[in-house]
């Protein structure tokens, strides 16, 4: 089913309309076990929408929740035509990015220097008046 969209500013307005949503897919979809992505900004809201959903439809379960990167990193996945999925960016990779672009800075930078001075590993020199 294609990414649909509401915006409300009530949330049961919003909890209205998606339950909607998610009873027609489950009768148009052809594998009942696979529950509808439901991309969620937090735990907090997913909580609260299936425990609001609960207490108006006795019942309310098979929704697959994500937050929004894997969300989306698993949207983007059903569409790539290769066999064996890209690995997902991890924090580790972020910080070996991160250094390799910090390696490759030029240490006599002027713009640089309010960086450098604070990151410096040396003592910074105290002002005898403050204390």
């Amino acid at each position: 089913m294609a990414i649909q969209l509401f915006f409300s500013n009530r949330l049961e307005t919003l909890a209205e309309k998606f339950a909607e949503v998610v009873d027609l897919e489950n009768q148009v979809k052809e594998n009942i076990l696979e529950g509808p992505l439901t991309i969620v900004p937090n735990q907090n809201l997913m909580k609260w929408l299936q425990l609001t959903l609960a207490a108006k439809r006795s019942v309310f379960m098979n929704v697959d929740f994500q937050y929004l990167e894997a969300g989306l990193w698993q949207l983007l996945s059903r569409i790539d035509p290769r066999t064996d999925p890209p690995e997902r960016m991890t924090g580790s990779h972020v910080r070996m990015f991160l250094l390799r672009e910090l390696m490759a800075l030029k240490r006599d930078d002027p713009s640089l220097d309010p960086s450098i001075t604070t990151c410096s590993t040396r003592p910074a020199k105290r002002d005898p008046t403050m204390r």
